[in-house]
């Protein structure tokens, strides 16, 4: 559900996402490959099970699950 937020967000400037980067864990599916594809997106992967080097989506991700923890 995050990446159709962020995509949307950046959608409504009329700017192209032009690069997807996520671990080589939950978004390496075949369906996902095919969607930005479509999209005009490429899709880059990081080494899998190192969130540091996810930077900003991994603090998003924290602070996603911290709100829906609090609820």
């Amino acid at each position: 559900m995050d990446i159709i937020n962020d995509y949307s967000s950046h959608m409504w400037t009329g700017l192209k996402v032009g690069v997807s980067c996520s671990d080589n864990r939950e978004l390496k599916h075949d369906d996902m490959k095919a969607w930005l594809g479509s999209q005009g997106t490429s899709h880059q992967f990081t080494s899998a099970y190192t969130s540091t080097q996810n930077g900003c989506v991994e603090c998003v991700h924290c602070t996603l699950m911290g709100k829906a923890q609090a609820v």
